[in-house]
């Protein structure tokens, strides 16, 4: 019967969200006085209600400010709105620094369904540099 409650729970665990993409990507500014910035980006499906509780690069303790988008309807939410059935984007602007361009970074996203929570990982990878005009 424990056996049958753990898959259980792993099944349901995993049929909540499905995370579809994680990168981070170099924006370089058009003009002399901009700042560089990387933004990190990750699109996921929610398929049951749940909320966010945190976001954060793994093995770091700071929670990260984050944008929220409904890619379905193109509206932006507050970042800790309750969020139904579709497809969401989470967006992360983190100040340029060479370390954390060529880090191999993971991250955890962790989720409030109901009482329980859990998180889930996912590799970022890098994509090439975006030349502001």
């Amino acid at each position: 019967m424990k056996l049958l409650y753990i898959m259980f729970f792993f099944i349901l665990k995993c049929n909540s969200v499905a995370i579809k993409t994680a990168y981070k990507q170099v924006v370089i500014p058009g003009i002399a006085s901009g700042v560089t910035i990387i933004r990190y980006s990750t699109q996921f499906e929610v398929k049951r209600k749940l909320k966010i509780q945190s976001i954060q690069i793994q093995d770091d303790s700071i929670n990260l400010n984050y944008g929220l988008f409904n890619i379905d309807t193109g509206k932006i939410l507050k970042p800790h709105a309750v969020l139904e059935k579709g497809n969401y984007s989470v967006e992360i602007i983190a100040p340029y620094s060479m370390e954390l361009e060529n880090s191999i970074d993971i991250l955890q996203l962790t989720f409030l369904s109901g009482k329980k929570e859990y998180q889930i990982l996912k590799k970022v990878t890098l994509k090439s540099a975006l030349y502001m005009r």
